[in-house]
């Protein structure tokens, strides 16, 4: 009996690792090189019509939604940036969303931040 009973305690732990093997998600905040479907995958999906209001772009964000200043010029040149920052400036930049047209494009929200 006791023996059974370490096989099944046994199988079920081999089970529960093996269902842990799930695909870790990504961090944008460090500096590590980033796939392009990587990034595109953190953003959180939105359902259309899109509309931010003044104050969820004024409040404070999580720090797990920022992008590092970076990983995001590793996809978006910095002088975009630079048309509403200074240059040298690094603002906080913070994934809002994305919203997908099938079988065409896709759009990624960010909000940016000045780092002071």
């Amino acid at each position: 009996m006791r023996l059974f009973l370490k096989l099944i305690f046994i199988f079920f732990l081999v089970i529960g690792l093996g269902s842990c093997k799930g695909k870790k998600k990504i961090s944008l905040s460090g500096d590590d090189p980033v796939e392009v479907a990587d990034f595109i995958d953190f953003f959180q999906p939105l359902n259309p019509p899109v509309q931010f209001s003044d104050s969820s772009l004024a409040k404070k964000e999580k720090d797990s939604l920022l992008i590092s200043y970076k990983i995001f010029t590793q996809f978006v040149p910095d002088s975009l940036l630079r048309k509403v920052y200074a240059k040298g400036v690094k603002p906080k930049i913070y994934a809002m969303g994305k919203t997908v047209v099938p079988k065409a494009e896709q759009y990624l929200f960010v909000k940016t931040m000045s780092a002071d």
